[in-house]
């Protein structure tokens, strides 16, 4: 009802201005409500957000599937407004949403990746994650004396994430290759955490109240 009220009246005041026509409105959420398993985690209740955009040159009532992160959100503005947009690269994620928008074919990402670090200071949690929309895997990258963990879920079957078959022999193959997907994202992403070096000494660090912990630290 929120999202009913406060939108049709920024719409209403659109209409107005006589701005609607030429007006793009992108309505989505940053993470997940505050719930466990949910925001700071990278469980699909943090991550799978609402995204919803109506505008020009957007074909209405459509419902997509495709991988789409919040980071395509600046070169699909960019590409409306008629700025340049940087290419997709491992330095810049974004790709524009305008053939997904159009209903167009398009030769879209296959896999989606998600990371975390930190949320407050005692909330030290590194984590990656990637998707292929069935299959996900976290990688829970080890803090102190916890180990890394694998997490792999088949999202069809258990949207809510509660079997882990990462260990069961039948699915090792799905495992392998998500792992490997990844990893090649991290170094493609010049991921710091690969490092040990600074993933160890960052793990050191006391964590005192209101003293945040820089993800991109470089120890001495």
């Amino acid at each position: 009802s929120r999202l009913d009220s406060i939108v049709g009246r920024i719409v209403e005041e659109l209409r107005k201005a006589g701005r609607l026509e030429n007006t793009l409105i992108v309505f989505w959420s940053d993470n997940g409500p505050a719930f466990p398993r949910a925001k700071t985690t990278l469980y699909e209740a943090g991550t799978r957000v609402p995204l919803i955009i109506a505008g020009p040159g957007v074909k209405a009532g459509q419902v997509r599937d495709e991988l789409v992160s919040m980071v395509d959100i600046m070169p699909t503005v960019m590409q409306m407004a008629g700025a340049s947009v940087p290419e997709s690269s491992e330095h810049y994620a974004g790709r524009d949403l305008g053939p997904l928008l159009r209903a167009e074919p398009s030769d879209w990402r296959e896999y989606l990746f998600t990371e975390t670090n930190f949320h407050t200071p005692q909330m030290w949690a590194p984590a990656r994650a990637v998707t292929n929309g069935r299959w996900k895997l976290i990688h829970q990258l080890p803090v102190r004396d916890a180990p890394a963990q694998i997490q792999l879920f088949d999202l069809e079957t258990d949207p809510d994430e509660r079997r882990n078959l990462a260990q069961r022999p039948e699915h090792r193959a799905q495992r392998e290759g998500m792992l490997e997907e990844l990893t090649q994202w991290r170094v493609r992403s010049a991921d710091p955490l690969l490092d040990e070096a600074v993933l160890s000494e960052l793990g050191q660090i006391p964590l005192q109240p209101l003293q945040p912990v820089a993800p991109w630290y470089t120890p001495r």
